[in-house]
């Protein structure tokens, strides 16, 4: 090459930069929530403070691009094609029915689950080592978790003979609860009612249901739809004298009775870790599924005033948090 040409060539390279020195885009993270917008405010929050403090920089390290089904599952297969197409490098979760969605749709695109049933037993992992596919995160309620709340309603309410059980008809998991809690049920002495919703407005009728099944004491699957209503469900608990027990801590401080869980916003802040891991380079098929070792006694003594339930003291010594 002639002397010119090279730094001809050499001027226009220069001018136009290497191509190392173009902006990165900045990675896309989906959010796929059955909820709505107002209940996953906190929940993404606490996702964006997770990858934040990994050193993340929202808009230039990472982008969020969220999809509300607004309780309304015949929402999540149009939602997730959506995210997919707008170029989601993974896909953030939470709930077993949201969770099976995504996976319907994509066995390529990294699923982190932000809580979740049993991925095995929900046949969205191998094992919980070693999840085989594209499903990673933290699992939260298996069978055995069920059970354990079923315990705590006849623990906390003693005298209970007549128990419900409220589930949503779209949770894939809702056929093995109910194998648990009716197993559960029949160990524990008590009579079980189980009735489902598909949609938010049954929630209500549904409730005068149980009254007119003598039901006593209500448990209240932890599921997005019921975390969305939880105002209304502490509202028809009072109005129907059913002390509701629950894992999801959120419902008992707004009037439900009794909770054994995690927080939820921890399970979206720890979500950020695997995202992280994922960006870096991890395969979810590696990456063994968590589960959490913390949970949380948490009892509302003003919903048991107003109810007129006497609360066990060795139960309020175990409480962690007792709302008053």
């Amino acid at each position: 090459m002639k002397r010119r040409d090279f730094l001809v060539g050499l001027a226009i390279g220069t001018a136009a930069g290497p191509a190392t020195a173009q902006p990165k885009s900045a990675r896309i993270v989906g959010i796929l929530h059955l909820g709505t917008e107002t209940l996953a405010t906190a929940d993404i929050a606490a996702l964006r403070q997770g990858l934040i403090g990994r050193g993340y920089a929202e808009e230039r390290d990472f982008r969020l691009e969220i999809r509300f089904a607004n309780s309304d599952a015949g929402r999540l297969k149009t939602l997730i094609k959506d995210l997919l197409a707008h170029g989601a490098e993974v896909i953030v979760t939470s709930g077993t029915t949201s969770a099976r969605a995504a996976h319907a749709e994509t066995r390529r695109v990294p699923i982190v689950l932000a809580g979740s049933a049993d991925p095995v037993e929900m046949g969205f992992a191998e094992t919980l080592a070693r999840p085989g596919g594209n499903v990673t995160g933290l699992s939260i309620l298996g069978t055995d978790m069920v059970a354990k709340l079923l315990e705590l309603l006849r623990d906390a309410i003693p005298g209970t003979k007549v128990a419900g059980a409220l589930l949503h008809a779209a949770n894939p998991g809702v056929a093995k609860f109910r194998q648990s809690l009716e197993g559960t049920a029949i160990s524990l002495g008590l009579e079980l009612r189980v009735l489902e919703i598909r949609k938010p407005d049954e929630i209500e009728p549904t409730f005068a249901r149980f009254t007119a099944l003598g039901v006593q004491a209500l448990f209240v699957i932890p599921d997005p739809v019921f975390r969305s209503t939880a105002d209304l469900l502490a509202q028809l608990g009072i109005k129907h004298r059913l002390p509701i027990v629950t894992s999801m801590r959120d419902l008992v401080r707004v009037g439900g009775f009794a909770s054994y869980g995690v927080d939820a916003r921890e399970l979206w802040r720890r979500a950020a870790d695997f995202v992280d891991r994922i960006f870096r380079g991890a395969v979810p098929a590696q990456m063994p599924i968590e589960q959490p070792t913390k949970f949380e006694l948490v009892i509302n003594l003003k919903t048991a005033k107003a109810l007129g339930l006497t609360i066990p003291p060795t139960l309020l010594v175990r409480a962690d948090e007792v709302i008053e």
